[in-house]
């Protein structure tokens, strides 16, 4: 079950017996001059996906964009300063804990 797609129904119901939820973090940089540059994002999507369906867990939106300075020289890498990507799993956790989140998994 996805966040993205589900409604504030099925979000209650999904708290009547589970509290987890799975955060993928992706990035958005080279992988060489084949490679996508979102592969980080859909690699841990596809697996989110495929844990949720094993074992009935939530799975929130994927940040797309992580820390990639390292990347930057490549084109259309993008990334976020360190302190840019702190705050953004902070208010993360902050608004899933606000609900009934009580266990968050981070890929």
């Amino acid at each position: 079950m996805q966040l993205r797609f589900s409604i504030r129904r099925e979000v209650e119901d999904y708290f009547k017996t589970l509290k987890g939820i799975i955060i993928p973090i992706g990035s958005m940089e080279q992988y060489g001059p084949m490679g996508l540059i979102g592969t980080d994002s859909i690699c841990l999507e596809v697996l989110a996906v495929g844990i949720s369906e094993k074992i009935n867990v939530i799975i929130a939106p994927t940040p797309q964009i992580g820390m990639s300075q390292d990347h930057l020289s490549f084109p259309g890498s993008i990334t976020l300063r360190p302190r840019t990507m702190i705050a953004l799993i902070k208010d993360v956790i902050l608004s899933l804990t606000g609900h009934e989140f009580t266990h968050l998994f981070f890929f």
